[in-house]
């Protein structure tokens, strides 16, 4: 029987322990595939880490909700979203603070010239 269907099965019959169970089969036989995704784009050991959780965190709580019916294919999309997520808050932190520095600039140039 495929990952797919014991999951849904035990999803089914509502059996936690179970669902448990295959999970850590689902995260021992992928995780190291979702780490090798992962760090192709991100580069600090500790936030590919931290990715890598977050990606089998949401697989986690959201397979109940949803019908999944290739559980790598789902952890390889949601492990690329995460990716990108990611990088987009980095450039928009980098972006924010970079213009932050620039006004501190004309600010202090300004009240030097002011005086």
């Amino acid at each position: 029987m495929t990952l797919e269907k014991k999951l849904e099965k035990a999803i089914h019959c509502k059996n936690v322990s179970e669902v448990d169970q295959i999970f850590e089969e689902i995260y021992n036989k992928y995780h190291n595939l979702i780490c090798y995704i992962i760090s192709h784009n991100i580069k600090n050991n500790n936030d590919v880490e931290e990715l890598v959780n977050d990606t089998f965190m949401n697989f986690y709580y959201n397979c109940s909700k949803i019908k999944i019916k290739n559980i790598k294919y789902y952890l390889v999309t949601s492990a690329k979203n995460i990716c990108i997520d990611f990088l987009k808050k980095k450039q928009i932190i980098y972006e924010y603070d970079e213009d932050y520095i620039n006004n501190y600039k004309e600010d202090k140039e300004k009240t030097m010239y002011d005086e």
